[in-house]
């Protein structure tokens, strides 16, 4: 006799495809594992097919990306899925988009926002209104714990110290356009030292219309369901109930710790434990028969083939070393490597019988990303086949799901030879750089540089990746900011010196300065472009 019930069940979220986004991996994989169990689909990558995008942190390059190209999808808590789950449970008529509309995501969801120079009264309390409507916490006072400053005028003392700390410095309009468009959007189009009218520019679609919500989704029920059957069924329901309530009871364990931190920790392995995985954009260098100890270049070679057999995890065949991190992030560290297949290495007697015995396809010392010629401590001896990596290296293997060859990738490797003279007192901005943002931004600061996550009329130099038609570049030509290529910038940490501008300037150069030779480009796959982080 076919089983309605479970028929029903795996119908619920028929059409579906989901996506997630700054979810710790454990509860990312049980919401997963349930929403497959109602017939939904799941992605993890922004891929042109998601319908639902569900999210714990609305800092992250997938977020900024649906704001902006995707207007079509979902953008959900993720009680979503159980609350499907539990009107299942309890014999409702299940309306999925009703439930989308009621656990859609607050525009400003978990941000600390303050407000700065509104004098009029009312507008001032209309502001605070509209932040703590949409899933905001407002201060009064500018403190630490603020992520956003909305500022009517850009000076005074709030507006100084947000610039002291690096905090989002927006205008009104960023907070009246995030409301048009349902989710917050890219900062960077809203800083107050720009022309209001060129602000919000190219922020999202303003023509999109979300075809008409179909209704609800009736149970099938057979006529001829027997006692029995139903009996049967009871027993189901009760042990999946009881199943979703762990689930629940865990997803609000996980969410409590999580979703107040600054933008940098979603975005970070080592101080957030999400394994956020999505498609980085990723350039290759020509090969070459040598190439130098410390080859400068963050473009990776992919080097080993992703890895399709399910019992070979990433990094299984590998034995770390993890040396010169305090112990709670080596803790964090050694329970990313196995967790992922890896071993750890006690000592460096390990690295070398590993190597002589043959049990271990590779050694990697994994040492601190901020060890710089100014600050790195003592550095073991290890075998001379032994990649020598940072944390950044783990990172990147598992957001681009391969085993990247740190000679070839300048953000996995050690820095140890920094900084550079000729970088102090420069401030350096970029702009499509996509997930590679937050690593380069710490890279140009231990090379003694500045770095300016909003581009300004003091900054010295805006970094692009090509000469593709940019806001940011135009602003830049408008205020007399140079461009130059990324190229300019690894060849710099290449050479330990800050490099002539003329051969990578973007602005006024012809096309064949442009189309520089160094770098062996590739094209991004067709479709819908990845979620990228456009600093």
């Amino acid at each position: 006799m076919p089983d309605d019930a479970e028929d029903g069940n795996n119908n619920l979220l028929r059409g579906v495809v989901l996506c997630s986004t700054s979810l710790p991996q454990e509860l990312r994989d049980k919401l997963n594992d349930l929403a497959k169990s109602m017939g939904a689909v799941h992605r993890l990558d922004l891929t042109a097919d998601v319908t639902h995008l569900i999210v714990g942190n609305i800092d992250t390059p997938k977020c900024k990306h649906t704001a902006k190209e995707r207007p079509d999808i979902h953008v959900l808590k993720p009680e979503w899925i159980n609350a499907i789950r539990k009107a299942y449970m309890e014999d409702q008529d299940i309306d999925v988009d009703a439930l989308a509309q009621e656990y859609r995501l607050p525009v400003f969801y978990n941000l600390h926002i303050c407000v700065t120079g509104f004098e009029d009264i009312d507008l001032r309390q209309d502001l605070i209104q509209k932040i703590g409507d949409n899933g905001a916490h407002y201060h009064g006072d500018l403190t630490r714990e603020v992520t956003h400053l909305i500022v009517a005028k850009p000076k005074g003392a709030k507006y100084d110290r947000a610039k002291t700390w690096n905090l989002k410095t927006v205008s009104k309009k960023w907070l009246d356009e995030s409301l048009e468009r349902g989710m917050a959007v890219d900062e960077d189009l809203y800083h107050p030292l720009a022309p209001v009218e060129d602000q919000g520019y190219n922020a999202f679609d303003r023509t999109y219309q979300r075809p008409p919500v179909l209704g609800k989704r009736q149970r099938h029920v057979s006529a001829n369901t027997s006692m029995e059957e139903a009996g049967r069924r009871k027993m189901r329901r009760t042990t999946s109930a009881k199943l979703a309530d762990h689930s629940q009871s865990m997803m609000t364990s996980f969410l409590s710790h999580g979703g107040d931190e600054p933008s940098e920790v979603a975005n970070d392995q080592w101080k957030d434990p999400n394994n956020e995985t999505s498609r980085s954009r990723t350039r290759t260098r020509s090969a070459s028969p040598s190439r130098p100890e410390h080859d400068i270049s963050r473009h990776a070679s992919r080097g080993p083939t992703p890895l399709h057999e399910e019992e070979h995890r990433l990094f299984s065949g590998i034995l770390c070393l993890v040396h010169g991190h305090d112990n709670k992030k080596a803790a964090k560290i050694d329970e990313i490597i196995t967790s992922n297949g890896g071993q750890i290495a006690h000592s460096t007697d390990a690295l070398y019988t590993a190597l002589d015995k043959d049990k271990h396809q590779r050694t990697v010392l994994v040492l601190p990303s901020e060890w710089t010629s100014l600050t790195k401590g003592s550095i073991p001896e290890v075998p001379p086949e032994t990649w020598l990596v940072t944390e950044w290296w783990l990172e990147r293997c598992i957001k681009q799901k391969i085993v990247l060859d740190p000679n070839h990738d300048v953000l996995s490797q050690p820095h140890l030879r920094l900084p550079i003279d000729g970088f102090k007192g420069m401030s350096i901005a970029t702009s499509g750089m996509g997930h590679d943002v937050l690593h380069i931004s710490k890279l140009v600061k231990l090379a003694g540089a500045s770095y300016d996550e909003t581009l300004l009329p003091k900054t010295s130099i805006l970094v692009v990746p090509g000469a593709a038609s940019n806001p940011k570049i135009s602003y830049a030509a408008k205020h007399k900011i140079l461009v130059v290529l990324d190229d300019w910038l690894f060849s710099s940490l290449q050479n330990l010196t800050k490099m002539p501008t003329f051969d990578y300037s973007v602005a006024g150069q012809s096309r064949q300065i442009l189309d520089h030779p160094k770098f062996d480009h590739t094209s991004r796959e067709a479709g819908v472009a990845p979620p990228q982080d456009n600093r």
